[in-house]
């Protein structure tokens, strides 16, 4: 009777425990400010705000007149650096690698995406930074958030291979359901993504229920796919949900929130100062031999940061700049290997701009600092649908006009695309993707990505 009563409050501290630890409360400390719950538990005039390590400031805010308002999930950590990366990681436990079937389809599932990153990454896309994966596996050491936010955005023709293994009669029924679970939840966490990073996106004080709507579908796909496609290996968390063992999904929850009280979440994206220390390691050469070296070494880098913001569109301070990404890639007209048209033919991404009248224009240098704007020509007779983006053969059509320099091409730009290209049977087909997060439709309409009957249900 002991033994089960201790059993009891082991089972009620460890519960306590995990329920602080999806609020992020106390973080090392929830261990121990469980266990003096649990010390004070029968007390009938306990008030969990008399513990010693309940938070000073929850006690005493009123007091002070601050108003406590929640902390907004910073896009970078919650969206890409946490759950993306987690999502990657639990691909790779789709397949039964034991069986040669299904070990040679996710051979050929990482060596395709590993092609494709490769390809991407010559385009130097500043909205699209490829990344290829290290080691046999989808390994994603040294990537950055902006490398995590580019492979959501192209996930879909990623993991489009997907529907090609469906079709193989020799997958198990077993893997088949969870790759169709997995299938559902990248689904729903682009629909997520994409309606609150939409260019055109405007937010309100109000709660944009779309966005919970999106939440709640995404996390439902998570429990689904876990309860379909569990494959344990030794001990580990074992039985412990990865939604819950892993990033923090269920800070989805407050995004609808976060949008109404500071706006969208564009707005609040910190990726472009990830890997900031490397700024302060170029000042710690001041001499630190008294007390004012880290006064001095903060003073610098805030002076430093400030001029390289005073100055940025400074054309004399950054005239001899060469920057190694832009929005879009201009095509030497002269190389004949190089041409849209042969990288369309050996199906190569390229990537282009969309004009203010909606064309799609591949463009390319004609010399004298010339450049020469080429319709993209998509025929849908031939197309066909995979993984909710539509394919189509693509090709480069006349030219439609010319401009001087790549300042006016940017000027001049609506949005900007990839064309992402894969085989079917015997001939490559072209899916559109945008940096707006927009994708050609089948009836030739760029818009949000619309999700299938098919995927949803997993038929």
């Amino acid at each position: 009777m002991r033994l089960d009563k201790k059993l009891q409050q082991k089972t009620i501290q460890k519960k306590i425990t995990t329920y602080l630890k999806h609020l992020c409360f106390l973080g090392t400390e929830a261990d121990n400010f469980a266990n003096e719950i649990l010390n004070c538990f029968d007390d009938p005039e306990f008030e969990v705000t008399s513990c010693l390590l309940y938070p000073e400031i929850l006690k005493r805010f009123r007091d002070f007149g601050v108003e406590l308002i929640h902390y907004p999930a910073m896009p970078m950590h919650l969206l890409f650096l946490g759950i993306m990366k987690a999502l990657i990681k639990e691909s790779c436990r789709l397949f039964q690698k034991t069986k040669p079937v299904e070990a040679e389809a996710w051979k050929c599932l990482v060596d395709f995406i590993k092609d494709m990153q490769d390809n991407i990454s010559g385009l130097s896309l500043d909205w699209c930074s490829a990344l290829s994966f290290t080691g046999d596996d989808m390994e994603t050491a040294n990537w950055k958030s902006s490398h995590y936010l580019s492979f959501c955005r192209l996930s879909l023709f990623y993991f489009g291979v997907l529907d090609d293994i469906l079709e193989n009669e020799d997958i198990s029924s077993d893997t088949k359901r969870g790759i169709k679970a997995f299938k559902k939840m990248l689904l729903s966490f682009l629909l997520l993504i994409s309606h609150m990073f939409d260019a055109d996106y405007v937010a309100s004080t109000e709660i944009d229920v779309g966005i919970e709507h999106y939440v709640r579908l995404f996390l439902s796909a998570c429990r689904h796919f876990d309860l379909n496609c569990r494959r344990f290996e030794g001990s580990g968390d074992r039985g412990v949900p990865f939604y819950v063992s892993k990033a923090n999904f269920f800070g989805l929850l407050n995004l609808a929130h976060t949008v109404a009280e500071y706006g969208p979440l564009p707005s609040l994206w910190e990726g472009n100062n990830e890997g900031y220390v490397r700024h302060v390691k170029k000042e710690m050469g001041t001499p630190f031999n008294n007390d004012n070296y880290l006064q001095t070494v903060v003073r610098k880098v805030i002076e430093k940061r400030f001029f390289d913001e005073y100055n940025k569109d400074n054309q004399y301070i950054h005239a001899s700049d060469r920057t190694r990404t832009s929005s879009l890639k201009i095509y030497p007209k002269t190389n004949a290997d190089k041409r849209p048209t042969k990288l369309l033919q050996r199906g190569h991404p390229i990537s282009g701009m969309i004009d203010d009248s909606g064309r799609l224009c591949i463009c390319m240098r004609e010399g004298g600092g010339v450049i020469s704007l080429h319709e993209l020509k998509l025929d849908d007779s031939v197309g066909r649908s995979c993984f909710d983006l539509w394919y189509s053969l693509a090709s480069i059509g006349d030219q439609i006009s010319l401009v001087h320099s790549e300042a006016e091409v940017i000027k001049n730009a609506a949005d900007y695309f990839m064309v992402a290209s894969r085989k079917f049977e015997d001939v490559f087909l072209s899916t559109i993707i945008c940096r707006s997060w927009k994708t050609r439709q089948k009836d030739g309409a760029l818009r949000l990505l619309l999700p299938s009957v098919d995927t949803l249900f997993m038929k």
